[in-house]
């Protein structure tokens, strides 16, 4: 390979060089996509397209940094690998042609040529990679439809907020 494997990276798959990709985001247009409004249609999406911003704004959101900036993020990544910062998949393959049956290139518990760590939990990975207690990260808002005031709680979940007050 052009570049030597990292000492970061996992000994599989086997080898001496860097091994591609890190993580993975859902790709397959046509099962997993990303639906956007797009020449007056909606359409779906999916690979490099959706990955890419969907990556960078991971990381500038997580930048912007309550605590640490981020730096270089890939040591972190599979410093930080376990089943809150990611989901392994665990099925499929990267052979979109089917050129080879879907034999190269498997997905597979652990780190895989097809998806890396698996599809990241951006908002856990957010305050992993942050540190501390991370930056704010709303995950969900409960519905609520009562009275503006003198009723119930509106609840939010999420990581970073230990410093947070109401």
């Amino acid at each position: 390979g052009q570049w030597l494997k990292p000492g970061y990276q996992p000994s599989v798959p086997p080898g001496t060089a860097r091994a591609v990709p890190d993580f993975s985001y859902p790709s397959d247009p046509q099962n997993s996509s990303v639906v956007v409004y797009f020449t007056g249609l909606w359409i779906g999406i999916g690979g490099t397209s959706v990955a890419s911003p969907t990556n960078a704004g991971l990381f500038a959101d997580t930048n912007q940094g309550c605590f640490n900036p981020l730096g270089m993020v890939a040591p972190n990544l599979y410093a930080n690998n376990n089943g809150s910062n990611f989901t392994d998949v665990l099925l499929k393959n990267n052979d979109f042609t089917n050129t080879y049956s879907g034999t190269k290139y498997p997905a597979g518990a652990g780190f895989d040529a097809a998806t890396g760590l698996g599809t990241p939990i951006d908002q856990n990975l957010a305050i992993a990679l942050q540190g501390a207690d991370g930056c704010p990260s709303v995950a969900a808002v409960s519905p609520f439809t009562g009275p503006v005031s003198g009723s119930g709680a509106i609840t939010i979940t999420g990581g970073g907020f230990a410093n947070a007050t109401s």
